[in-house]
């Protein structure tokens, strides 16, 4: 059909999606796009309703128009940047084959503990990146785009 795209997006684990319903995004409201599917897991789950829950790692299918397709390609380097600080690594399963890898024998004793600290660290990091990532750039970008005194 002459004049629509679709796209996807990715529903950013601990992201600002993450546990809303798809009404309280405002997706539509905000970005002119309309949620024609849910991907989860695999599954389909074709018109969403307004009270459908979104959890992380969810792909929403959209629907909009070539000018909300252009809008959006200046947005992505945002989007990019909400993207890779969700891939920090989360620790739950990290934090479980630590403790295999230990009591495999797999690890010395003082690696051990540096590799049990990492991975405590990034499971504190990994959420508190992905939420804040994107406020911080923003600043970032505020501040360098400011005019230098002289």
């Amino acid at each position: 059909m002459t004049g629509l795209q679709t796209h996807q997006i990715a529903v950013v684990p601990g992201g600002r999606f993450d546990g809303r319903t798809l009404g309280d995004t405002a997706l539509r409201t905000r970005t002119g796009t309309s949620v024609v599917a849910v991907v989860r897991d695999g599954a389909v789950h074709p018109s969403p309703r307004p009270d459908f829950p979104l959890v992380g790692r969810d792909l929403l299918v959209v629907v909009g128009t070539e000018e909300v397709s252009s809008r959006r390609q200046r947005l992505a380097p945002m989007g990019a940047l909400r993207a890779g600080a969700a891939l920090v690594a989360r620790g739950e399963f990290s934090i479980v084959i630590a403790g295999l890898a230990v009591t495999a024998g797999a690890v010395q004793g003082d690696l051990a503990a540096l590799a049990t600290a990492y991975v405590l660290l990034m499971a504190i990091i990994g959420p508190v990146a992905a939420r804040f990532a994107e406020p911080l750039a923003r600043q970032m970008l505020r501040l360098r785009v400011r005019p230098q005194p002289q």
